[in-house]
């Protein structure tokens, strides 16, 4: 009983480390199996859930500007990283127009898709049927952000065992396709390993 309660208090300690973020609640919010529904089921109070609506509006509106195409760069840039500033975000929630922008509003009233969705292809099919779609680049961002650093620090210790003593002088580029092309290798099925071998051999 002891240790389920040590787990218990340190599964709380984590949890409540989401609010220091507003990453969670947008991804959930533009999950198309989720949407805003799970927070209801989740018996959520109403002020929480029109916080999210509100925090995920202001991003929408602020990072995700709409850019007429006759505008556009030749090599448009990417829009700069959502800010990070989740108490601001929440102190100028109230600031924010109440009428909710239509795709937002459109995609909130759709019905969820199947749990077996997958929410990233689902918004890349979105972004391909709706090129100009703010809201599908924004889910995108969002929805493929890493949900923990555990795959960044094995980047880091593959680029360790990649540039050595012996091998400092290699380029970004070097370095970047070498580290990617023994991802592939390892933990996909991208290169065909055995017409690799025969091709050495």
């Amino acid at each position: 009983r002891s240790s389920a309660v040590r787990g218990l208090t340190i599964l709380n300690k984590y949890y409540q480390k989401s609010d220091e973020s507003f990453m969670y609640r947008i991804a959930m919010a533009l999950d198309p199996r989720f949407k805003l529904q799970y927070f209801v089921k989740q018996e959520w109070p109403t002020s929480w859930i029109e916080t999210v609506k509100d925090i995920t509006r202001k991003v929408y509106q602020d990072d995700y500007p709409s850019i007429p195409a006759a505008d556009l760069p030749a090599s448009p840039k990417r829009p700069p990283p959502p800010s990070g500033d989740w108490p601001s975000l929440l102190r100028t929630a109230d600031a924010i127009s109440t009428e909710e922008c239509d795709e937002l509003v459109a995609f909130w009233a759709s019905p969820c898709e199947p749990a077996k969705t997958d929410p990233l292809q689902f918004w890349v099919g979105v972004s391909i049927g709706r090129p100009k779609s703010r809201l599908a680049q924004m889910a995108i961002d969002y929805l493929s952000a890493p949900a923990s650093s555990v795959e960044v620090e094995r980047a880091f210790s593959r680029g360790a065992l990649t540039v050595t003593h012996r091998r400092h002088a290699l380029s970004d580029k070097s370095t970047h396709n070498s580290i990617v092309f023994g991802a592939w290798l390892k933990d996909t099925n991208l290169v065909p390993k055995d017409d690799l071998v025969e091709f050495f051999q």
